[in-house]
Formats: C-alpha cells, sequence, structure tokens
C-alpha cells in the first residue's frame, strides 16, 4: 500500500515529539506533513518539540501570529531555535529561519483539515505567562513554576486548542507510551493514565496509543530515550494511516 505515489495525499500538522514528528516526516506517499523532523533538524519546517496541551496552545498561537515571545523565550520553548552547543548546532538550521518557518505554517496550516497532536505529559513549566520546554530551560535559574494538570483543565485547554484550528478540522490525539503495557515488571504511571481516563470518558475526541506498537514488535521497536527506531516508525505511521488518515483518503 505505501510507496505509490498515485495514492490520494492531503497535509497534515503535526505537533509532539520526536516519536510523532519523525514518523510523519517522509509521508510515505499517503500524506504531506507540514511540520514534521528529520535528524539532521531541517524540517520540513521544523520548529520545536513539544510535550503537553499548553505547550502546543502556544505553539499554534504563535504561528498564527496571536502572541509574540522574546528571543529568551523563543530559546526555551522552540527546540529549533538558538541556544545549542557547537556540535549540536550543526544539526539544526539557522535559528534567524525561525520567523520565516513560522509564516510558512501560518499560511499552510489556514486551509488545513487534519491535525495531530500528542499528549505525553500534564507537567507544565510557566514563567511570566508563557510556556517553557523543560529540556531546554536551566531549572535552577529559569524561575520557572512548575505544576501538573488536572483532567478539567486538560479537556478546557483541548477546547481552547481546537478553536484556534480552521473549522471542521479533524483532530487526532495520540497518547504516551505505556510500559506497564508491554512490561509486566513496570508500574503504571498515573498522569499517563490520568491522560487516557480524561480523553477515553470525554465524547467526541479521537485518542490512539502508541504502545501497541511496542507489544506488537517487541521491546526493539523504541530506542533507549523513547523515541521509535526505523521499524517502529514505519510500524507507527502504518497504525496512524489504518486507523485515522485512511478514511479521509478515500474521500479524496
Amino acid at each position: 500500500m505505501f510507496g505509490k505515489k498515485n495514492l490520494p495525499m492531503f497535509p497534515v500538522f503535526s505537533s509532539g515529539t520526536a516519536r510523532l514528528l519523525s514518523t510523519i516526516s517522509g509521508g510515505n506517499h499517503c500524506v504531506i506533513p507540514l511540520h514534521s523532523v528529520m535528524k539532521p533538524y531541517y524540517g520540513p519546517n521544523f520548529v520545536g518539540h513539544f510535550f503537553n496541551i499548553k505547550q502546543h496552545i502556544q505553539f499554534i498561537k504563535l504561528i498564527k501570529g496571536e502572541i509574540e515571545l522574546s528571543d529568551e523565550q523563543k530559546a526555551q520553548f522552540l527546540s529549533g531555535f538558538a541556544g545549542k552547543s557547537a556540535n549540536e548546532a550543526a544539526q539544526f538550521e539557522p535559528a534567524d529561519m525561525i520567523e520565516g518557518k513560522l509564516a510558512t505554517l501560518k499560511e499552510s496550516i489556514a486551509t488545513c483539515k487534519h491535525f495531530v497532536f500528542e499528549l505525553c505529559s500534564l507537567e507544565v513549566y510557566e514563567k511570566d505567562g508563557v510556556q517553557l520546554h523543560h529540556e531546554l530551560i536551566d531549572k535552577e535559574t529559569a524561575a520557572a513554576t512548575k505544576r501538573k494538570q488536572t483532567a478539567g483543565e486538560l479537556i478546557s485547554d483541548i477546547e481552547t486548542l481546537i478553536g484556534l484550528l480552521p473549522e471542521g478540522a479533524t483532530v487526532l490525539f495520540i497518547g504516551p507510551i505505556r510500559p506497564q503495557l508491554y512490561d509486566t515488571t513496570k508500574e503504571e504511571i498515573l498522569d499517563v493514565e490520568l491522560i487516557y481516563a480524561t480523553l477515553n470518558y470525554s465524547t467526541g475526541y479521537i485518542l490512539l496509543d502508541p504502545t501497541i506498537i511496542v507489544k506488537k514488535g517487541g521491546s526493539n521497536m523504541l530506542l533507549p530515550d523513547g523515541e521509535f527506531t526505523v521499524m517502529g516508525r514505519a510500524l507507527f505511521f502504518i497504525y496512524l494511516y489504518e486507523k485515522h488518515f485512511k478514511r479521509y483518503a478515500n474521500k479524496l
């Protein structure tokens, strides 16, 4: 099925961790990725990795021009911005390209009908009303406030996020990996289970669990840092396509 260039294709905007963005990157001649990542981090249009719903909201608002961030805030929020070591910098496009990427994304998402957001954490880092990225801040000096969202706040934020997207757009949520489902020595992670419970018991939201890839393919589907291996990404894309994207391709 994949690799055939005559399949119907449509744009998909994705926001999440490297696990999602690297999976969607190639498109597999099935979708046109508007925001994704492959190493080295040269796009298409890679701006940052995001883990929670508030980061997704801020990212969309930044793209749409509804908010502005200082260079310091961008460096603490956008993985594709400045602040990399000399070794890491070679993996990224120059930070001054960020504004051009945001402008491209603003134009692209205005007519996009399909969005994918990864919800991996309820932890948020905030400073002066701005969401920060936990991997990009010095937790000792950033003076960021760390807290956990409640289920009610998560649902409220999901509604806010959907309200920022084009009317009628489809929204797919990807949950975090659940280790206890493929390794009996692992215990449930309460925050992770709360994400699943909250969305599963709320009508109207589509949530897929990537853990099925590890259950079926084994632990070699994951790298030590939690990203999918090449095979894991391939299987995850097939899973996303069969469970979600395929229904829309058939209508084209």
